[in-house]
């Protein structure tokens, strides 16, 4: 199951009985709404996170760092990526994750194309 908390307009879930991927168009107390899945929207816990993988990331453009120029480091160990620079290190396991981090470094949404 997915939490609410740092899940945001435009993030990318998995649905787990179809396996369907959807973009939140809207959250509210403990349902997502998607008007591809259901205009009325469908619990949380029908969707799971995505896991970061190189495939993932290579569709988001983090393979030779191209989204991220001025991070010096980073590592994907374990489904988890790590970003370090002199002045601050992050962990980041799933997609809506990394969506956010660069939403909040860059004020534009990240292009993932799955």
């Amino acid at each position: 199951m997915v939490e609410e908390i740092g899940l945001q307009i435009g993030n990318l879930l998995r649905h787990k009985f179809t396996n369907k991927i959807i973009n939140i168009e809207g959250i509210a107390y403990d349902l997502i709404y998607c008007k591809e899945m259901s205009p009325t929207g469908i619990h949380m816990s029908a969707y799971s996170p995505i896991q970061l993988t190189p495939e993932i990331l290579e569709k988001c453009g983090l393979i030779n760092n191209k989204i991220f120029p001025e991070i010096e480091y980073f590592t994907l160990v374990d489904g988890s990526l790590h970003f370090e620079d002199r002045y601050t290190c992050v962990d980041v396991k799933y997609l809506h994750q990394l969506q956010n981090l660069y939403f909040a470094l860059t004020g534009v949404e990240l292009n993932v194309q799955l």
